[in-house]
């Protein structure tokens, strides 16, 4: 492998490990707002 093929690699996996991240950080935030939601009325 080259260089290039190196650092291309590692990018992709860097953006997908991100996006990974930031999907489950979105998803979490969404569910926590929902539930906030739910309750908040209730109390």
């Amino acid at each position: 492998m080259s260089l290039d093929d190196r650092a291309c690699t590692y990018i992709i996996w860097t953006v997908k490990l991100d996006l990974g991240v930031l999907t489950l950080v979105v998803i979490y935030g969404l569910v926590t707002v929902i539930h906030t939601k739910r309750i908040a009325p209730k109390t």
